[in-house]
């Protein structure tokens, strides 16, 4: 199970990171402001960062620094947030959000790629919070399998 969802992980991570650049590369040819700018580079370093953890963990690194790295990124992929003074929503690879809109009220949505969405005072009227629902499963599978798996082989090592 573990090298399982190791895969998921890595190859969630490696693909998202990839897509996410490359959507990322269009707006390079647009003319930005500087607070622009520095969001397109935070999501450029996200989506760098995501692809080489997931290359990492692909390759079989066990360490606890790459394992916690790529448990902290699923996490951050959790919240779906859309409200008047903020909007917030990371996704690397595969989504599955359950959404709660003061328009449509409940729904689904499931996507492949990724998608960063990070906003202040523009939200606008409608409320969205919700959970990305691929990334909290894989989070607690990750938490259950893999981290317990590094737990146990780094405490053998030491012995």
């Amino acid at each position: 199970m573990e090298l399982w969802i190791r895969r998921y992980i890595g190859i969630a991570l490696v693909g998202g990171g990839v897509l996410g650049l490359a959507t990322v590369v269009g707006y390079f040819s647009q003319q930005l402001e500087l607070a622009q700018w520095a969001l397109l580079l935070a999501i450029c370093i996200f989506y760098i960062w995501s692809t080489i953890i997931g290359v990492l963990v692909l390759e079989g690194k066990r360490s606890r620094k790459v394992m916690y790295q790529a448990l902290t990124i699923q996490l951050l992929q959790i919240p779906v947030v859309s409200l008047p003074v903020i909007t917030y929503q990371v996704a690397s690879g595969f989504h599955l959000d359950f959404i709660y809109s003061t328009l449509q009220n409940f729904y689904f949505s499931v996507k492949i790629g990724s998608k960063f969405s990070l906003g202040f005072l523009d939200g606008g009227q409608v409320i969205v919070i919700g959970v990305n629902l691929a990334a909290l499963l894989a989070s607690v599978l990750f938490v259950k399998y893999v981290i317990p798996s590094i737990e146990v082989s780094s405490s053998n090592e030491s012995v």
